[in-house]
Order: C-alpha cells, then sequence, then structure tokens
C-alpha cells in the first residue's frame, strides 16, 4: 500500500525498491535539496545508493511535480515549490528503512490556497513551534501559513516605526521573522502575515491612544492612515516572500466610528455620507477602511486578504482585488460574495476551527467537508441548520484549517495548551490538505485514515 497525502491524480507503481541517496540538483532547487536532506536525516533514513535527480521542466504548473522512478530518481518541477513537493512525497513514499516503491507519479494541486492558520497574538508560541508548523505544511503539501500575528491579547510582531506596539516578552524579534521567512521560503512554504484590524486591536489603543483611538476601535482618519501606510510597508518589507498580507476587516464595533467628530469629519471629507441610519453610515466606512488598507498591501506589489466582514450593500466599495476569507455566511453570505465576483477562500468555521483543547470536529467530519461546502455555527447565519453547498466557482482558490487561541489565552499552563493545539492541528491537517489539493475526492475515508496513521508517525519524528 502506497502511504501518501494528498493522494496523486496519477500513480503508477513500478515492482522494485529503490534506496534515494545523494541529491544532484539544478542550481535554483539547491534549497529545497538541502532541506529535504535535514528532513530524512531526522527521520533516520540512511543516504542510499540511488541518486536523486531533480531537475527544472518548463511546461509544469506552479507546484506541480514529476516522480519518475524508471531509471534512478527523478523529479521534475517547474519551481521550487513543485519541487518540495515532490521531496515531500519521497519522505512520505519511505519505508521504515528508508526504501521507496519505485513510482510513476505526475501530479499537481487543483488549489492554489491550501492553508494552515496559528493564532500566535491571544497565546504567543516559543519560535520553534513556528518552525514546526512550517515542517508540518511541507510533509503535507500545504502551500501558506497564515500566521495571526495581532490581537486584543498581543502585537507579537516586532515594529520599527512605532515602537511601543510590540507587546513585551510575547514578541518574536527581526532575527527571528527572518529566519523564519528564509526557513519556510526554502521548503517552498509562503507565509501570509495577518494584523487584524480595525477591531482586535487593543496593543494598538493602549500603546498610542492619542494616534489609534478609542472604544475598541481603531480611529477613521487622516493620521491614523498615514501610520498604517508606515506599518504596512514594514510589514511587507519584513515578508518579502509574501504575496499575500491579511488586513482583518471583521468583528469590529463599527458604529463607535459614529460617536467620534473626528471620525465623522474625516468620513465627510471623503465623501462618506454619516446619516440616520446608523448600520449603513458604519458598513460605508468600514468598506473605506478595508479599501484605503488594501491600497498600501496593492502599492507594494502584494494581494490583500481579508474576512468575511462587511455587508453586500457596500461590495461596490470593496475593490475585486481584496480577496476574501468566507468563514461565517453572517455578516455576507458565500452566494453574496460569489455574485460580486470576489476571490475566495472557504474557511468554514465547521468544520476547519480548532479552539484547544475542546472545540474540533473530527477527522472524519474534516475529510467529509471540501471548498464548496459551509456549515456556519453563528445563530444569525441563514444557513444555520442547514449548512450551505455552493456550485462549482473558479474563484473558489482553496480552502484552510484555522487555529485560534481563544481558551489558551486564559489557560494556566500555556505549554501544555500550544502542545495540545499542535497535537489537534497535526491530526486535521492532513484532511484539508487533501481536500485543497484535490478539490472533488478520489479516495475514500478508510483508505486516507490509513495513510494518515501511518504517516503521523514520521511528521512525529520531523516536528518533535
Amino acid at each position: 500500500m502506497i502511504n501518501m497525502i494528498p493522494q496523486p491524480k496519477k500513480i503508477r507503481i513500478l515492482g522494485k525498491k529503490l534506496m534515494p541517496g545523494k541529491v544532484k540538483c539544478d542550481a535554483r532547487f539547491g534549497a529545497a535539496a538541502d532541506a529535504y536532506d535535514k528532513y530524512r536525516k531526522k527521520l533516520g533514513f540512511e543516504c542510499g545508493g540511488d541518486t536523486v535527480s531533480a531537475e527544472y521542466a518548463d511546461g509544469l504548473s506552479s507546484g506541480a511535480y514529476t516522480l519518475d522512478c524508471n531509471d534512478g530518481i527523478r523529479l521534475y518541477a517547474s519551481d521550487e515549490t513543485g519541487i518540495n513537493n515532490g521531496f515531500a512525497a519521497l519522505l512520505q513514499l519511505a519505508d521504515e528503512s528508508g526504501r521507496i516503491d519505485a513510482v510513476y507519479i505526475e501530479d499537481e494541486p487543483d488549489c492554489e490556497y491550501r492553508g494552515v492558520m496559528i493564532d500566535l497574538a491571544r497565546i504567543w508560541h516559543p519560535f520553534e513551534y513556528l518552525l514546526k508548523y512550517v515542517d508540518l505544511c511541507r510533509f503535507y503539501r500545504f502551500s501558506y501559513l497564515h500566521l495571526h500575528f495581532t490581537d486584543s491579547q498581543s502585537y507579537t510582531l516586532p515594529c520599527d516605526t512605532y515602537p511601543l506596539l510590540p507587546t513585551e516578552g510575547r514578541h518574536y524579534t527581526k532575527e527571528q521573522i527572518k529566519e523564519l521567512n528564509e526557513y519556510a521560503n526554502a521548503r517552498g512554504i509562503t507565509l501570509m502575515p495577518e494584523i487584524d484590524v480595525p477591531g482586535h486591536c487593543d496593543p494598538f489603543l493602549k500603546a498610542y491612544p492619542d494616534l489609534f483611538g478609542h472604544n475598541g476601535i481603531i480611529g477613521f482618519h487622516k493620521e491614523v492612515f498615514a501610520a498604517f501606510e508606515k506599518i504596512t510597508a514594514e510589514l511587507c518589507e519584513m515578508f518579502p516572500y509574501s504575496d499575500r498580507i491579511h488586513i482583518g476587516g471583521d468583528e469590529a464595533d463599527i458604529k463607535q466610528w459614529l460617536y467620534c467628530e473626528k471620525c465623522r469629519e474625516y468620513a465627510s471629507e471623503c465623501g462618506i455620507p454619516v446619516d440616520g441610519d446608523e448600520r449603513m453610515s458604519s458598513e460605508r466606512i468600514l468598506a473605506a477602511f478595508v479599501n484605503k488598507l488594501s491600497s498600501f498591501v496593492l502599492s507594494h506589489g502584494k494581494t490583500p486578504v481579508v474576512w468575511e466582514g462587511f455587508c453586500r450593500q457596500v461590495n461596490h466599495l470593496v475593490p475585486h482585488t481584496t480577496e476574501v476569507f468566507s468563514w461565517e455566511n453572517y455578516y455576507q453570505t458565500t452566494p453574496e460574495l460569489v455574485e460580486e465576483g470576489y476571490t475566495l477562500i472557504n474557511g468554514s468555521w465547521s468544520p476547519n476551527y480548532i479552539v484547544a483543547p475542546d472545540v474540533c470536529w473530527s477527522v472524519k467530519e474534516c475529510f467529509d467537508w471540501d471548498i464548496f461546502t459551509f456549515r456556519p455555527v453563528h445563530p444569525g447565519s441563514p444557513y444555520i441548520k442547514t449548512g450551505l453547498k455552493i456550485p462549482s466557482y473558479d474563484k473558489m482558490i482553496g480552502g484552510q484549517l484555522l487555529s485560534w487561541g481563544d481558551k489558551g489565552a486564559v489557560c494556566s499552563d500555556k505549554a501544555a495548551h500550544i502542545e495540545c493545539e499542535l497535537k489537534l492541528v497535526s491530526e486535521r491537517a492532513p484532511a484539508t490538505a487533501e481536500n485543497t489539493w484535490n478539490k472533488f475526492k478520489i479516495r475514500e475515508f478508510e483508505d486516507f485514515e490509513k495513510s494518515r496513521e501511518a504517516l503521523s508517525v514520521k511528521l512525529a519524528k520531523i516536528i518533535n
């Protein structure tokens, strides 16, 4: 039996055994080859006599790889992501001694975005755990690791522009962020950093109340946006390989803007009607807030990403260059976002949310999900009892498993909580990987589960 997750689209077993040895590679794949060799040693595999040749092949799509064991072991890809996916396949194919069944594989991902999110702000994670999550993403051929760096509990990034922002004792250094970038890039994993505003913003309000505002929300005025233009520039420079930047955009008490004279005046300057309809006035300001931050991200050649947090009546004010995580079908439903033509990522609360230690769904429920399925839990969602399955949509570019630290923020044993989270994520991430690489099922759960159990032993050696 071949144990691989995700299941390759085309695989043929050739009937002999090979022992992977030294890697001979195209110069552009050197970092990926070094990372593979480190994983091989972690797994305790000897360097065998069958040379692994990692070669550039023009014409393969991004992330695609071919593994051909007819004449030695040859990997082909057109980019570092693809060659890393091929190296991950080699690690998964290996038996306890490191030998592999000779195979021929042609494979490519269906979804561009295949992600895992970790909340670093509610419960601060020691730096080595960020590397572990990169390793987990690499092993299961994810493409993105989304890091929720800021929330009401802490601001965990360094910040030269506003040095009081980083939370004392709960932030990473510039040197660590640089190391993380290089580590992920060598493994073909793209980091998506998130600074979550205009809500979830206590560190901003505590550090610079005269600038950023009060009453639980970032202010809406010129000085705020001048500040965020600088913060965005620093963030984009800090994450040079990241093509997406998440700017938050949900769960804010947006009516507070209407009680601030300075915010109302600036809204008027921007041509935003502030009339008797509090809800719509607030929504218009939120759309303008998202638009302004999105423009800063775009100016650095990166794509802005937000949570589903604005209503459909202001869709014309939020540019389609901003991608949207559809997660609860409460602020706005997925069909409404589809009708408007947004590029979407499925972050359905059920079954893709984990709130360690005890809020999560079974591996079977995670496997049964697909990127066109939503199972809201919010009582205000129109699909709370029925769930939602949308027709296939070309701009649904993938999905994500998300781990939140709400309970970790108040737990007494932080180390045990973080280990519990890693276990829950490790158990469920394979299903997300399977369902975003192959957006339509090509295997049964029983087959998947046997592979997951076998591969979990290898993953434990890699991340422990």
